[in-house]
């Protein structure tokens, strides 16, 4: 059986009251408190590497792009493994 949220569109009030496995139950509880951000991720590689949007607007085949991307930032990467 899969859990999902009510059809309601008042989240917060509303939470579950489509789910017979939650009838009866405190589901405002879980509503209470906001949710801390997640933990900040990020490798000492992201320094070599950055996006340019510009770049990405002006290019015709989004795919092709990317790779090229890929290929670079791969580059930058091994480049500076290499000098450690």
């Amino acid at each position: 059986m899969h859990f999902l949220p009510s059809s309601t569109r008042v989240p917060n009030q509303e939470y579950g009251a489509d789910n017979p496995l939650m009838e009866g139950k405190n589901v405002a509880a879980l509503l209470v408190n906001t949710l801390a951000p997640p933990p900040e991720r990020k490798s000492p590689w992201d320094s070599f590497v950055e996006f340019d949007f510009e770049k990405l607007k002006e290019s015709s085949d989004i795919q092709e792009f990317l790779r090229r991307t890929q290929e670079e930032w791969e580059i930058k990467i091994q480049e500076a493994k290499a000098t450690q």
